[in-house]
């Protein structure tokens, strides 16, 4: 049978309902699911280990250990809404596996004059906020205008409010694009720091000894040494990289168990979609 993604409504990342920052708690299986289905859904849309278990490091501890039904800091409710109808302003504070942030929201203090991307994009699509397999898409495309891209009442037009951010800081500059870094061989701890610096947006936020900072690098070359020399199921339901697909179906044996559930994913067994 294959896996489906677990998600659970929660606003505390640092007491689970996964993991805290440093102890498994009995919903651990939970936890090892979806770091399989992530390792899984990149590898369908061509990225290295390396870069995977990069992004991994940072995710495993800003979602309270890949859960995408996760919100920041518990300071504002879970957002409000149902699939393709989500209030995009309700929750401008951290979201899911990227910490989606409205681009007004500076921590500790949110406010909400511009849109949540997560919920606009998750309006968009028709899907609801907290699929991880979505989720995945998205980043997987957090470098395109369709996903990254929507009006901003603070400077009163369409503008990028999330994605990949190439800067100034020296962290930055472990790879210089989004494609390089997908197809990185540089070592998975290197991969963290600039998924940290171009996608989640903290450059050199940490101090090199800090525990934050080293927690996400030691987990990044942990899930590296759990998934080398291995193969990901591949029956892991994911949506199509280019997703929504065109009309008339695709290659491949066509929908699986998640169908009745998400008639969009498919099982990529055999469904042929672009590499980086």
């Amino acid at each position: 049978m294959a896996l489906e993604w677990k998600s659970v409504p929660s606003n505390s990342y640092t007491t689970g309902p996964f993991r805290d920052n440093y102890t498994l708690y009995p919903a651990e299986q939970y936890y090892y699911n979806n770091a399989n289905l992530i390792w899984g859904t990149f590898t369908q849309y061509g990225w290295t280990l390396n870069a995977i278990a990069g992004a991994m490091g940072v995710m495993d501890y800003e979602s309270g250990g890949f859960n995408p039904g996760i919100g920041e800091m518990g300071g504002w409710p879970l957002p409000t809404g149902s699939k393709g109808n989500w209030d995009i302003y309700s929750h401008p504070s951290g979201l899911a596996l990227a910490q989606w942030t409205a681009p007004n929201g500076y921590y500790p203090v949110y406010d909400t004059t511009d849109p949540n991307p997560l919920l606009a994009l998750a309006n968009k699509y028709d899907v609801d906020w907290y699929d991880g397999a979505f989720q995945c898409l998205a980043i997987n495309h957090c470098n395109d205008p369709e996903y990254t891209d929507f009006y901003a009442p603070s400077v009163g037009y369409v503008t990028s409010l999330w994605g990949w951010r190439q800067g100034s800081h020296s962290d930055y500059h472990i790879v210089s694009s989004w494609d390089e870094y997908r197809r990185s061989t540089l070592p998975p701890e290197e991969l963290a720091k600039a998924y940290l610096a171009c996608v989640e947006g903290v450059p050199g936020g940490f101090e090199p000894d800090g525990s934050d900072y080293i927690w996400r690098q030691r987990q990044a070359r942990y899930w590296y040494d759990t998934f080398v020399g291995k193969t990901p199921d591949p029956d892991i339901p994911v949506y199509p990289d280019d997703y929504p697909p065109g009309p008339g179906p695709g290659p491949g044996p066509g929908p699986g168990p998640a169908a009745d559930k998400h008639k969009f994913w498919i099982y990529m067994r055999n469904h042929k979609i672009r590499k980086y």
